[in-house]
């Protein structure tokens, strides 16, 4: 990844239908996306969670 030779790939789309009428698309990504997600969250988290407030949410 920091090579920059991945691109995620196209993501899924899926209507799921709304209580009130209509659709809303959900998207899911490849396997492939979600571990480089993970990877980059278990990297990422620890070095900026110490920047925030304990009572800070998001």
């Amino acid at each position: 990844m920091s090579s920059g030779s991945y691109f995620p790939s196209p993501v899924k789309a899926v209507a799921i239908p709304k209580k009130s009428g209509g659709e809303r698309i959900l998207g899911i990504p490849t396997v492939e996306d979600r571990v480089a997600q993970m990877v980059v969250k278990l990297e990422f988290e620890p070095q900026v969670e110490p920047c925030f407030l304990p009572h800070s949410y998001g």
